[in-house]
């Protein structure tokens, strides 16, 4: 069954920033983000940070057996957030189409469906290290 509810515990009308998202997780890196949905959360799982790029947004969701990323523009002059080949010129609207329209498709034409959000309750969940190698110990 689809959770419905993208803002979770916070009212759309409430919002002010992205920030107030009990999901949004802030400037955490994309394998951050990988390694804490593959080994804390069922598929449809997403979260919201802060693009690699530190001008826009990630929307990051927890597949069958990897992550996908869905950027999300922000042009800060006229205040407008651009997803796809939609524009909202409210975040008030782009969460109410989240919440109306919770399937995503890819390039690829895969679907995913946003399911649950991931709490941003855990600031322990910031601390994961990505490992950029491995080897046996000499």
């Amino acid at each position: 069954m689809v959770n419905n509810s993208i803002n979770s515990t916070t009212d759309v009308n409430e919002i002010t920033s992205l920030a107030d998202l009990d999901w949004f997780h802030g400037d955490m890196s994309r394998s951050i983000a990988e390694t804490i949905l593959l080994n804390n959360a069922t598929e449809g799982t997403y979260l919201l940070r802060i693009n690699s790029d530190k001008e826009n947004y990630s929307v990051s969701v927890r597949c069958q057996n990897s992550i996908k990323h869905y950027v999300i523009t922000h042009n800060k002059e006229k205040n407008i957030f651009v997803f796809g080949i939609a524009t909202f010129y409210s975040l008030k609207e782009l969460l109410d189409y989240f919440e109306s329209y919770p399937e995503l498709s890819s390039a690829e034409n895969e679907t995913v469906v946003l399911r649950k959000p991931y709490k941003n309750e855990d600031n322990a969940l910031h601390s994961y290290t990505p490992v950029n190698g491995h080897g046996e110990a000499a």
